[in-house]
Parts: C-alpha cells; structure tokens; sequence
C-alpha cells in the first residue's frame, strides 16, 4: 500500500510536552525531541488525514513548498512508526466495504 494514502494514528501513550523552548514527546520512559519540521507533522497528525494530506496541511500552513512538505512528512511519519509513536493505517474508505464490522468516524 502506498504510504502516502496510510492515516497516522498517534499513540495514546505518546504524550507532547514543551519545556525550556524544546519540545518532547514522550514513551514511557523514552523522550524524542521535535524541531519545528518533526513537530509541524506530529501536530497535524489527527487521525483523520492521511499522510498526503499532513504534507497538504504542512504546505498550507507553513508556507513550505510541496515536495519539500512531502518529503518531510514521509520521513518523519517513517521514523515515528518505527519508533512505535504512530501507527500508519489504511484509511477507512480503502478497507474492504463487504468486511463488515463498525466504522468510527
């Protein structure tokens, strides 16, 4: 599945904290510090959009041009998953209507 269709999907666990300017996300007892391009991506991250989209919220709101808002919201998106902050999903209208089950919007 392309990536640019999956909906990121943060962690309940993941908290965001801002601390003497930085700003933290934390894991247990791990902590990922953000700069502002990490960050810009972990807060249009609702659940909803999917990847392609945070890249279309990143360029509308930030100014950035698109590849460049693309590229780093791929990565970082990538880089969260791994580190089990995120999950990337299908989004619902991809999965399989006959499946059934319930649908949560």
């Amino acid at each position: 599945m392309d990536l640019d269709t999956l909906v990121p999907v943060t962690h309940l666990r993941v908290r965001r904290r801002r601390a003497e300017g930085q700003v933290h996300l934390i894991l247990d007892n791990y902590y990922f510090d953000l700069d502002e391009g990490t960050d810009a991506v972990w807060r249009a991250c609702d659940g909803v959009r999917t990847v392609a989209q945070v890249a279309e919220v990143l360029h509308s709101e930030r100014g950035w041009a698109l590849e460049l808002a693309r590229s780093i919201t791929r990565d970082t998106l990538s880089a969260f998953a791994e580190q089990e902050l995120v999950s990337l999903v299908a989004h619902p209208s991809t999965s399989n209507p006959s499946a059934g089950g319930e649908t949560h919007e």
